[in-house]
């Protein structure tokens, strides 16, 4: 396995929390149109879970969700960088080594079993 894959792997972990925030945020109102009256203010606090999940992944992949396997320097700013994903989440190609150690992004780490 190659830090790529390993540092894909983690990101793709973090966004799918993300996703799964957004989602919450957005079912907070459908949910509270079920429970509660119209026009009642309580809505909002269905809606807080979600926020409150987006905010906290955001926070934590900037600052330690997304690590080199080497050195465990932060790639997030390299990884975050939204016009490279092409599709899924993903450390850019064009990053060859990491901008920390030195180290190459596509040697395969031998992992003892």
């Amino acid at each position: 396995m190659t830090p790529r894959e390993i540092v894909n792997r983690r990101l793709r972990r973090w966004v799918a929390l993300l996703f799964v925030g957004f989602g919450a945020f957005a079912a907070g109102p459908v949910v509270a149109s079920q429970i509660l009256s119209d026009n009642d203010p309580k809505f909002v606090l269905f809606m807080l879970p979600g926020v409150a999940l987006i905010i906290g992944v955001s926070i934590y992949t900037m600052f330690a969700g997304v690590k080199c396997p080497y050195c465990n320097g932060n790639l997030a700013p390299l990884a975050l960088f939204w016009p490279s994903w092409r599709g899924r989440p993903c450390l850019p190609a064009r990053y060859k080594f990491c901008p920390c150690c030195a180290r190459s992004f596509d040697q395969v780490i031998e992992r003892p079993v």
